[in-house]
């Protein structure tokens, strides 16, 4: 099992799901990725669920209006990164703030409307086990603007790009110092947003089953 006790400045940490059932993704996740949920009371009135790989944090989610994944960057000073990240063009949505000593947030959207968070761990780095069945191995930014954003990402992170001739769509890999980080994928008429990659043990069997559970 890969299992981490901390990030470097500039790499994804976490992801979360912002849900309107927080209790139903727990049961499709569990039975697609073989994730295990620990549900709490959540800041505001609400629920927050943490998503376990044989007792290792894996992911989160909590109740949310809008249904979509967030990922998450490690920062050594979040208030700095939010600041910086409003000087290029972004909006501040939520923070910065503490969360019960685990460390400090911020989400942000970038320029193009993609939103994300930044985290500063305290307590807590982030997801304690990836690039196994059922974790997170990467994620890619998909957006009209390869341009834009790299060069939001490159001011606010230090991210350097390698681009991807010959594809069929254009592809920038996103690299964190010199290990890749997330990569860049150019779809146009496409709302951006940042997608998230699980590892399963075959894309088809994983494809079947999502259709079984009532995904597509």
């Amino acid at each position: 099992m890969t299992e981490r006790t901390e990030y470097a400045p500039g790499a994804f940490c976490w992801v979360d799901l912002s849900t309107d059932d927080l209790e139903g993704a727990a049961r499709f996740y569990g039975q697609l990725l073989g994730w295990q949920a620990e549900i709490e009371p959540g800041a505001g009135g609400g629920s927050y669920a943490v998503f376990l790989i044989a007792g290792r944090r894996a992911a989160g989610g909590f109740h949310g209006k809008r249904i979509e994944w967030l990922s998450y960057v490690s920062v050594e000073d979040v208030d700095a990164s939010a600041a910086r990240a409003d000087d290029l063009g972004a909006d501040v949505i939520a923070g910065p703030r503490d969360v019960d000593g685990l460390g400090r947030v911020a989400y942000l959207a970038d320029p193009m409307g993609a939103r994300f968070g930044v985290w500063q761990p305290g307590s807590t780095h982030g997801a304690e086990v990836v690039n196994v069945p059922g974790a997170l191995t990467w994620n890619d930014l998909v957006c009209e603007g390869l341009e834009t954003a790299q060069g939001f990402y490159g001011e606010l992170f230090g991210w350097t790009f390698q681009d991807a001739p010959g594809d069929p769509v254009a592809y920038s890999v996103i690299l964190n110092g010199e290990r890749s980080n997330g990569g860049i994928m150019v779809v146009p008429e496409t709302p951006a947003h940042w997608r998230p990659y699980f590892v399963v043990g075959g894309a088809d069997a994983a494809a079947a089953r999502i259709g079984e559970l009532g995904g597509r």
